[in-house]
């Protein structure tokens, strides 16, 4: 094809969607020329590797021998490294990060988040580390690095070098959603159990609030976190059941149509197409969601909140039931169901010419 013609990689992208349809979203991936074959075992592997060559064969493609890697269970694709355990960031993507001095000025500060949120799946609570910068780029503000700058400078820094691992999704089993709110942000966490029944992250999201929205009541913060994160995990979620954990008991009731906040039953109708249980978890067992709303204390992977009376009296009152866990069915209701997780072993990565 042309190169400089601006529609060039969805063309390409089209045609290699065409070229390996039937086989991608089940065992191969591919993003422009790069191709990545997943299989659960070798022989399976070496069976989903015949498939895609013999494909590419038949469409007249050619490959580069010298830029695939065969049978591999950890390998670097699109900016990442993917193994058997999951998905991190490339180390070497991250020095160019950590390299980088202090900013300046807004253009700096805008190339800064721009290479951050390349990664931003990988760090817990990222609009509300990076706020104090992005704050910076108001119109009409000028730019002064003071001491919450710096502070969230090294916390995102910090946040980069912690080696974070998303595991891969297993879409045979239930997820688990666990959103919450702050007096400034959102956020939600989606994540699944292994065999041993430990929680694994899948991914983070999450975002700062506008000034509306910091003027509603915890409810309706609470509630406008389960919409973000269903909205934001509808790939993973739609037409799936799953089980969403809060530390915000009206959640459980967010069907109850004694409800008198328009607002709230407006998403509750949004809601309806999804089938999902509510479970309470008090806040002090809700820390991973709960840490991703609060402003971090770079160095010591601590967060702070100064609370609103409201919030506080809503932890005051379920900090009294910590041990209690309700399910309240939504949908069409039905137990939490206990999730194995799975992953995939043997890898393939392939360019073409």
């Amino acid at each position: 094809m042309l190169f400089g013609i601006s529609t060039t990689p969805s063309i390409f992208q089209r045609a290699m969607d065409i070229m390996l349809a039937g086989l991608t979203g089940s065992f191969v991936n591919v993003y422009l020329d790069d191709i990545l074959v997943a299989s659960f075992s070798f022989e399976e592997h070496l069976t989903h590797i015949r498939k895609t060559l013999d494909r590419l064969r038949t469409s007249g493609c050619k490959l580069s021998f010298a830029k695939c890697s065969w049978a591999q269970t950890s390998l670097l694709y699109l900016g990442h490294i993917v193994d058997t355990t999951g998905i991190r960031p490339n180390p070497k993507k991250v020095e160019a990060i950590l390299s980088i001095s202090a900013p300046t000025d807004k253009k700096q500060t805008k190339q800064l988040l721009g290479l951050a949120s390349f990664y931003r799946r990988f760090i817990k609570g990222f609009s509300q580390i990076v706020f104090p910068l992005t704050s910076l780029l108001r119109k009409h503000t000028p730019f002064v690095w003071e001491e919450p700058q710096r502070m969230a400078f090294e916390a995102l820094k910090e946040a980069l070098t912690s080696e974070p691992v998303l595991c891969h999704p297993d879409f045979d089993k239930e997820f688990i959603v666990k959103p919450d709110a702050s007096n400034d942000a959102i956020g939600a966490v989606l994540g699944q159990t292994d065999e041993e029944r430990n929680e694994k992250v899948v991914a983070y999201a999450s975002r700062m609030m506008t000034d509306l929205e910091k003027k509603w009541g915890i409810t309706e913060r609470e509630a406008l976190s389960l919409v973000y994160a269903v909205d934001t995990f509808k790939p993973y979620l739609y037409g799936k059941k799953f089980t969403v954990i809060t530390d915000h008991k009206a959640l459980q009731h967010i069907y109850d149509q004694k409800n008198s906040q328009p607002r709230v039953m407006r998403w509750a109708l949004k809601l309806a197409i999804y089938e999902f249980d509510v479970q309470h978890r008090s806040g002090a067992k809700h820390a991973d969601a709960d840490s991703m709303t609060r402003p971090p204390v770079a160095g010591t992977g601590a967060s702070l909140e100064v609370p609103s009376p409201k919030r506080k009296r809503d932890r005051d009152t379920d900090s009294d039931e910590e041990d209690e866990i309700v399910v309240a069915p939504c949908s069409t209701g039905g137990a939490a169901v206990e999730i194995n997780g799975s992953d995939r072993k043997h890898e393939l990565n392939m360019s073409t010419d």
